[in-house]
């Protein structure tokens, strides 16, 4: 709290506000005082100048402590009734008072002014910066779930994106499978190393084999010995570059004869096999 408090006092009873001026001097508040006598007063003083606490009475000439009200915006406020007691208080509070004092024909009830004004200044503080607090939260909440909308739409556009390529992959597989089925030239895969990945059906008219009898089988062991150099040679080279490569040699028949192949390959690096 600052050293100084600017407190207005809104009060129509002038031995009242005497009574509330001599006490602040005496007791030495840290009060800059301000006072006005009614409504429409108190209403012109609020609209000009800020202060830190409001204490008012309830009854006032020209209406009453619940006009003012909604002319206080920032300032707790406190207020003051001699008749009506605790109806009062429980009216002004439920309208959104910070405190209440309950006159007394002794004045004892300005003793109290001090630690009341004090705890109401310090309870707007708190719920001042719980409400700042909140609103950089809900601000905080409505920014991440921004980002969120954002990352999920971006992932539904990946996942649709992949979906979409997954789906054309398929065809193409569907397509080429098609193909080599029904192909009369026999189409095979290899892995790095020669061994069958696969072999189309023409493999059985053309080599006396199934495809189920050469796929893990080594293609090197079926290539005539004096065409196996230049064939590992022509397969090895397009490992390193992507080019088709034509390449030719015999290959050994089921039977035991040998077939001369002319064979067309080209590397597909993302599965690391050889067609």
């Amino acid at each position: 709290m600052d050293d100084r408090i600017r407190v207005l006092l809104v009060e129509d009873d002038q031995v009242d506000r005497m009574a509330f001026e001599r006490f602040v001097e005496l007791e030495g508040l840290p009060y800059d005082l301000e006072h006005t006598r009614s409504v429409s007063e108190t209403r012109s003083v609020l609209d000009s100048e800020p202060f830190d606490v409001v204490i008012m009475d309830y009854w006032l000439g020209d209406g009453t402590a619940l006009d003012l009200f909604d002319e206080v915006r920032e300032a707790p406020v406190i207020v003051m009734t001699g008749s009506g007691g605790e109806e009062i208080a429980v009216e002004t509070m439920k309208a959104g008072a910070a405190d209440y004092l309950i006159k007394d024909l002794s004045s004892n009830y300005l003793k109290t002014v001090p630690v009341t004004v004090e705890r109401a200044i310090r309870r707007q503080r708190i719920d001042r910066e719980l409400r700042q607090h909140r609103e950089n939260l809900e601000d905080l909440v409505a920014q991440r779930t921004t980002e969120l909308t954002r990352a999920n739409e971006l992932l539904s556009n990946e996942i649709a994106e992949r979906q979409r390529a997954a789906d054309a992959l398929r065809k193409s597989e569907q397509r080429y499978r098609l193909l080599a089925e029904h192909a009369t030239d026999m189409i095979s895969k290899h892995s790095p190393d020669g061994t069958y990945l696969y072999a189309s059906p023409a493999c059985q008219a053309l080599l006396g084999y199934g495809p189920e009898e050469l796929i893990g089988r080594d293609l090197y062991e079926l290539i005539h010995p004096d065409d196996r150099a230049e064939s590992r040679k022509s397969h090895d080279s397009i490992t390193e570059r992507p080019v088709v490569s034509t390449v030719r040699y015999r290959i050994r028949h089921k039977d035991g004869h040998y077939v001369w192949f002319e064979t067309a390959a080209k590397p597909r690096f993302r599965t690391l096999t050889i067609e």
